[in-house]
């Protein structure tokens, strides 16, 4: 090994060896991995943090799928977001393949070697693309049972903005010339100067959001439908709730686990529970449907006013990692997922929520009626 400005340089044959070292290393499958990989007869939704393998475990899925279960590649559709990672995909399952097919020819076995080599082959034309490209070749392969014309294009990022600003300016000029009272009103409260670039971006920003959605008329009717009924408001905002509660309440449990492997587990564990105890309260209140969404709102509002100070938890037994991620757990369960989430769900009395609702509720209204025109005239331009 050399040196060079301070810094260890390998040579040729040590990098080379070096690489030989790491590629002999087998990565092992955790059993919740395994899982994955061998759960049959269902969907799966799979969520994990950045860098904890989810890739891997997707290619050991398909390879697993077309090994033992004998899957032309060619059968399976794989979408990612970005042409890099389809890239990459493609990449990986062409290696765990090759892997598969070296195994089967050293075991002498020629139907999986037969089967593998046209698995080699198809890799390169299999369906793994991003879900642009697929709706891409989707729309071009039945372009006459959608009713496209063939000769579509895809516009790129600076003409599709144009065409955006044009709809929006065609839209704009359309409700100056109507001067409806509903619009001056609108142009009152938002407007910013003598600029009506407020109500653009609000129009554009609710565009945005029913993009997402499969039937974007029908959830702009839904919203105008939750601005007539109280009731349903708060029942979203509970649905939000119950999902937190629930969440902070599996990882309290997780942690009361942890706290029990380590030492002080009786006093840490009793502080864990008091903390169980209170997010069960939560979520009675939550999920008790003898009394009306509004009152269960009040009630929950009225109760994070006194959430009890929190039981320490005792750290000087423990080692220095085993309380960071005793203390680490709690916060998030606690804190994050429990006390942040409902404070910002819960930020006032249902009175006064329903009277601001009441007042904004007719530029509410405009501005999701808005919205849908534009995506009609901006949907024709295009």
């Amino acid at each position: 090994m050399k040196k060079c400005n301070g810094y260890a340089v390998l040579s040729d044959e040590e990098w080379n060896d070096y690489i030989l070292s790491v590629e002999k290393k087998e990565v092992k499958i955790t059993p919740a991995q395994n899982a994955v990989v061998k759960k049959r007869d269902s969907n799966i939704l799979v969520s994990a943090a950045a860098g904890s393998g989810k890739t891997w475990v997707l290619v050991k899925r398909i390879i697993d799928r077309l090994v033992n279960e004998r899957i032309d590649i060619t059968s399976f559709l794989i979408v990612t977001f970005t042409n890099a990672a389809a890239n990459e995909m493609r990449t990986r399952i062409a290696d765990e393949i090759n892997k598969e097919l070296k195994k089967a020819i050293e075991a002498g076995d020629e139907e999986v070697v037969l089967f593998l080599s046209r698995q080699a082959a198809l890799v390169n034309i299999a369906d793994i693309s991003t879900i642009d490209a697929f709706c891409n070749n989707l729309l071009k392969e039945h372009f006459m049972d959608i009713g496209v014309d063939p000769s579509y294009r895809i516009g790129d990022e600076a003409e599709i903005n144009d065409i955006a600003h044009e709809a929006m300016t065609e839209l704009i000029d359309s409700l100056y010339e109507e001067g409806s009272d509903e619009f001056h009103n609108l142009l009152r409260c938002y407007m910013k100067g003598r600029q009506d670039e407020n109500i653009e971006t609000l129009i554009k920003n609710i565009y945005d959001f029913q993009t997402a959605m499969p039937d974007k008329d029908k959830w702009i009717d839904d919203c105008i439908k939750m601005l007539d009924d109280d009731e349903l408001y708060f029942k979203v905002v509970l649905e939000h709730a119950g999902h937190f509660v629930n969440s902070a309440r599996s990882y309290a449990v997780k942690t009361d686990e942890y706290a029990l492997g380590c030492k002080a587990a009786d006093k840490n564990s009793a502080a864990i529970n008091e903390d169980i105890n209170m997010i069960d309260d939560f979520i009675n209140i939550i999920f008790n449907d003898k009394m009306s969404y509004v009152k269960r709102y009040d009630s929950v509002y009225e109760s994070i006013k006194s959430i009890p100070k929190a039981k320490s938890i005792s750290t000087k037994a423990l080692d220095e990692y085993d309380a960071d991620r005793l203390k680490s757990m709690r916060k998030h369960y606690r804190d994050k997922l429990f006390k942040e989430s409902l404070s910002k769900l819960f930020i006032n009395k249902s009175d006064i929520l329903i009277a601001d609702k009441n007042e904004i509720k007719p530029h509410a209204v405009m501005l999701l009626e808005l919205s849908r025109k534009y995506r009609q005239i901006f949907e024709a331009k295009k």
